[in-house]
């Protein structure tokens, strides 16, 4: 299957993986039976042994339960209120025969072994009840007659059940012995399979080597030959495979390389010749555009000099005129800014008026104002006033119901309607005190309210006269600022008429200065391309003769990387 002159590098990859993939497949096939043996172990120890021994525990646990409330009768006798005994022992009676009806169904194959444990439990039973009777019934010597009988049944009822419940545990510890030893069998059977593929690999990976890895060493030794430049050692490789073939691709590589080494010499010294004497006329058509160059560099600038000129005149009279045009502008715009400021003096100085004259309707309605609040004060101090007076009628009156029920009293049954009559005069009386009080405190709370007002409108009505002070001398400002504005206005009138006279005859004398920069622009711009389509053939011959030289040196250093192979 290894034989280097018959099979590809892929086959015998594929080959040497495949034996490593089926020796896994294998081992993991024969895993995944064990593992389903050890499944199905587990599942039934689970579902049944494990069940079963619980159950068994706690059918035993019923028996102990039982005994012990039907023995706890022996010393109560069910008196004082301990009479539950039966009741529980009943309970824990159920609890046992569902149990064992359970492990019937769980274990058929344990049916009568099963209903034989039934039958001692139930004889069991039936000698507790009529013990626990007897006690209660008889007392504790006739009951102490039947308390060895039902000892002995409870010994045995636990004796079967410790039989069935140990016989359960030890097919319990067999399943779990047997899993271990399926455990330790596939341990073993895995390190004899690691082992038995860490052999295989082994002598996989030598015949590998000594088919693949020998041939390609070979080849970059080769390859590291040709590398240094020595074509005349063949590459021979003894291959039929992928190596060999590559192997033969770099034998036609070195054959190749070694006639375009020895074509590119040939070359490379025929280029070192052509290129020395490219450079010598290259130089010598250099020199003379140099010459030229230097000519036409004068000439152009003077006709630069003389452009220069032109431009600042230019220059000059459009910022003159511009100047100009703008004063022009900016005289008019003053003028025009004037008159609209004129007007909105006239027109602030009559707002000013008019806010004079609201701010003094103001200050009258203020002074009404505040004198209706004064008097309403003095109409509030009279309600007081009157309060108090009310107030001291309510106590008279209150005292003379008291006096009234006084009496009432001493009349006995006959001053009885006077009496109750006597006691509403009283209450409302008192409601007539607390409603003047209620008022008073509302009073005093209104005053202090219009007493906040006259304050604030006294404050208001000073504030009034200052703003119509200000709006008073505003008036005033305005109307002299108005009278500047049309003084301005008249002399910004004057000097924009100049201004536009000035702006006429500056045009006139920008167009002439126009034309003499267009001469200017024309002359220079002749110059400078007689200059640049100079300069372009210097630079021309330049770098001919650069390349010339370049394409030398190319030369000189191909011939030297050249006489490094050996051809």
């Amino acid at each position: 299957m290894f034989e280097e002159d018959t099979v590809s590098i892929a086959k015998k990859i594929v080959c040497a993986f495949s034996l490593i993939f089926v020796m896994f497949a294998a081992v993991g096939s024969y895993q995944y039976v064990v593992s389903l043996q050890q499944s199905e172990t587990t599942t039934i120890m689970e579902a049944k042994t494990l069940r079963s021994a619980l159950m068994a525990e706690e059918m035993k646990m019923s028996v102990i339960q039982v005994q012990q409330w039907l023995t706890d009768i022996s010393a109560t006798r069910g008196q004082n209120g301990m009479d539950d005994g039966l009741d529980e022992a009943s309970r824990y009676a159920a609890i046992f025969r569902k149990s064992a009806e359970e492990m019937k169904q769980v274990n058929p194959e344990d049916q009568e072994r099963l209903q034989k444990i039934i039958v001692a439990f139930d004889d069991f039973y039936a000698v507790g009840q009529k013990m626990a009777h007897v006690f209660i019934d008889q007392g504790h010597e006739k009951g102490n007659q039947l308390m060895d009988d039902f000892d002995a049944q409870a010994e045995k009822v636990n004796s079967e059940v410790d039989a069935y419940l140990q016989e359960k545990v030890q097919q319990i510890t067999g399943s779990v012995s047997s899993i271990q030893d399926s455990i330790e069998l596939s341990n073993r059977l895995m390190l004899v399979f690691f082992l038995v593929v860490l052999v295989v690999s082994s002598v996989i990976a030598y015949f590998l080597n000594r088919s693949i890895i020998k041939p390609l060493r070979l080849l970059n030794q080769k390859a590291l030959v040709i590398a240094d430049g020595k074509l005349d050692q063949p590459v021979v490789i003894q291959s039929r495979d992928e190596v060999g073939q590559l192997g033969a691709a770099f034998e036609k590589m070195r054959t190749n390389l070694h006639v375009l080494i020895q074509e590119v010499k040939k070359t490379a010294d025929e280029v070192a010749a052509s290129s020395e004497e490219l450079t010598v006329g290259a130089e010598r058509t250099a020199e003379s555009s140099r010459q030229i160059v230097s000519s036409v560099k004068e000439i152009a600038d003077g006709a630069e000099r003389q452009q220069h000129g032109s431009n600042q005149s230019a220059r000059s009279m459009e910022e003159v005129n511009a100047g100009i045009h703008m004063v022009a502008t900016s005289s008019s715009a003053v003028a025009e800014l004037s008159l609209t400021m004129s007007e909105l003096a006239k027109l602030g100085d009559d707002t000013v008026s008019r806010v004079a004259a609201q701010m003094e309707q103001i200050n009258n309605q203020t002074e009404q104002t505040n004198e209706i609040i004064r008097t309403l004060d003095a109409h509030s101090t009279q309600i007081v006033d009157i309060l108090r007076v009310m107030e001291a009628i309510t106590g008279q009156t209150q005292i003379l119901a008291l006096n009234a029920a006084i009496e009432a009293a001493r009349a006995g049954e006959q001053g009885k309607g006077f009496a109750i009559v006597a006691e509403e005069v009283r209450k409302l009386a008192g409601q007539s005190q607390e409603s003047a009080a209620r008022i008073a405190d509302l009073i005093e709370e209104i005053r202090t309210y219009m007493a906040t007002a006259v304050s604030a409108m006294s404050e208001s009505s000073r504030e009034t006269a200052s703003g119509m002070q200000v709006a008073s001398e505003a008036s005033d400002i305005f109307t002299t600022i108005r009278n500047s504005i049309i003084e301005v206005t008249d002399q910004v009138q004057e000097v924009s008429a100049s201004a536009e006279q000035m702006a006429a005859n500056t045009t006139q004398v920008s167009e002439a200065v126009i034309i003499m920069k267009e001469i200017a622009n024309q002359a220079l711009a002749y110059a400078k391309t007689t200059v640049n389509s100079v300069d372009e053939q210097l630079l021309s011959c330049e770098d001919v003769a650069s390349s010339a030289e370049k394409l030398n040196r190319e030369a000189l250093r191909l011939q030297a990387l050249v006489s490094k192979f050996d051809v």
